[in-house]
């Protein structure tokens, strides 16, 4: 609740005068109004204990009233108690059978306790009793209930219900968008919002909604365009800046792309995030001074951010400046743990001639992700490179023992073993995985073992599978 200069003075001097009267442990009489502003001032600044005490004061002086054990329930069931919030609702009903926010919050705390066919049948209850405005309400709270059971189509439904009657109620938009979002009913989105901006063409989030779901349907072109309508209505919207250039970037329209980050930062407090993924779009352009200096200004806002670090080692690392590459990775991973920061430290350190730490760091990176079947094929790789192909197919069997990924696991190995001269047990796994994997990706092998494109019995293995 915003409150006008003279009025916050007041209300501070009301919870001056009584927590003056708890700590006198005489708490004497308070209108409603009064009350109220306690209760305010407690629930804002998050002290729920207070707040609940002053709703007990409330009660014992105005025990007539149905409001103060509504807010009393409001905040037990805040405070995950249920029960003792279904309680004090009964004593509201009461008092007041006709209080709307008494069946929504009944029906809140009986979903929470999975009584879920109750709640719904005390929504049914507030449907007889309610208004045009209280209809709204109840499908936000019935759509709350349907998530919670796991059924976001049917609370999908629920709130479109409620959309079509207030198109621009922003809780309903972003309720719906974070459903979307976890069931994936972009085309069902698509079908509700696009009639929507035509109806409310000034409703930033009906704009960014259908672009949301034109993103994550791949229809990058189109969700370009809303994301940019919905900017366009609140300048400072920062996840529709964030979100056209992703759309952009996907369609490869870099420097697009670029232009959109910095229209952003034309409106919005700059972070760390955006000049990443600016960075990001330098970096495609091949134009790694630029996206160095993204990333710099990405750790000057944020020296906590993992990625920016890890961006500039691979600008670095494009560059040859090895020892700036390695101090940026490592950096990364000091900050965060990840195994592909590892596997850039071992690169960085192959291309400086250290083989030893780089065999450690590739080794590091697959124990710490060994289910990642990359990280074991960099690692084999890695032992090839320098010659022990012994060594590089034990460590393919053990990948094999971790990773799903076995295509990629096979066809390394093949490559290895025709390199280490077992060109006839090569090619018993060459007719295996082509087989068992219908042929895919094999090109792959070219990649590993470039001379197999000469080898005929090789070759003649791969046409015979496709004739």
């Amino acid at each position: 609740m915003y409150l006008l200069p003279h009025e916050e003075d007041k209300a501070y001097s009301i919870v001056h005068r009584y927590e003056k009267m708890v700590k006198d442990d005489s708490v004497g009489f308070l209108d409603t109004r009064q009350f109220d502003a306690l209760l305010d001032h407690y629930e804002t600044t998050e002290q729920i204990d207070n707040a609940l005490q002053v709703a007990n004061y409330a009660i014992e002086q105005h025990g007539y009233s149905a409001h103060f054990y509504v807010k009393k329930a409001e905040l037990l069931l805040n405070n995950d108690s249920e029960r003792e919030a279904l309680e004090c609702l009964e004593k509201a009903s009461s008092l007041d059978t006709t209080e709307m926010e008494i069946y929504l919050l009944k029906a809140e705390a009986l979903a929470a306790l999975n009584q879920h066919e109750e709640a719904m049948f005390v929504l049914e209850e507030a449907r007889a009793l309610s208004t045009s405005d209280d209809r709204i309400e109840i499908l936000k709270v019935k759509a709350g209930i349907y998530e919670m059971q796991g059924q976001y189509e049917q609370a999908f439904d629920t709130l479109a219900i409620g959309l079509k009657l207030q198109p621009t109620d922003e809780d309903i938009l972003t309720r719906i968008w974070l459903i979307v979002e976890i069931s994936g009913l972009y085309e069902k989105s698509i079908q509700l919002h696009e009639p929507l901006v035509d109806e409310a063409p000034y409703s930033k989030l009906i704009w960014y909604n259908h672009a949301h779901a034109l993103l994550n349907l791949e229809r990058y072109g189109q969700a370009a365009e809303s994301f940019e309508y919905a900017y366009l209505i609140d300048e400072k919207f920062e996840s529709a800046y964030l979100d056209r250039a992703t759309a952009l970037s996907k369609l490869e329209l870099y420097e697009k792309a670029i232009e959109c980050y910095e229209c952003a930062l034309e409106h919005i407090e700059p972070d760390a995030n955006l000049h990443t993924q600016m960075g990001l779009c330098f970096e495609q352009l091949k134009n790694c001074p630029d996206a160095e200096s993204c990333y710099l200004e990405a750790i000057r806002l944020d020296p906590a951010h993992d990625e920016a670090y890890f961006r500039l080692g691979e600008c670095l690392f494009q560059r040859e400046r090895w020892e700036g590459a390695k101090g940026a990775y490592e950096s990364a991973f000091r900050l965060s743990k990840k195994a592909d920061y590892l596997t850039a430290l071992g690169e960085t350190h192959y291309q400086m001639g250290n083989y030893e730490n780089a065999q450690l760091f590739f080794q590091d990176a697959c124990d710490m992700a060994p289910d990642e079947c990359e990280q074991w094929v960099r690692l084999a790789t890695f032992q090839m490179s320098i010659g022990d192909y012994e060594l590089a197919v034990e460590t393919l069997d053990e990948a094999a023992m971790y990773s799903d990924c076995l295509l990629h696991i096979n066809y390394c190995k093949i490559a290895c073993l025709y390199k280490n001269g077992r060109r006839q047990e090569a090619l018993v796994i060459l007719q295996q995985t082509l087989g068992e994997h219908k042929g895919k990706e094999y090109q792959i092998l070219f990649d590993l073992a470039p001379e197999i494109q000469y080898a005929d019995a090789f070759m003649a293995t791969i046409d015979a599978f496709f004739a």
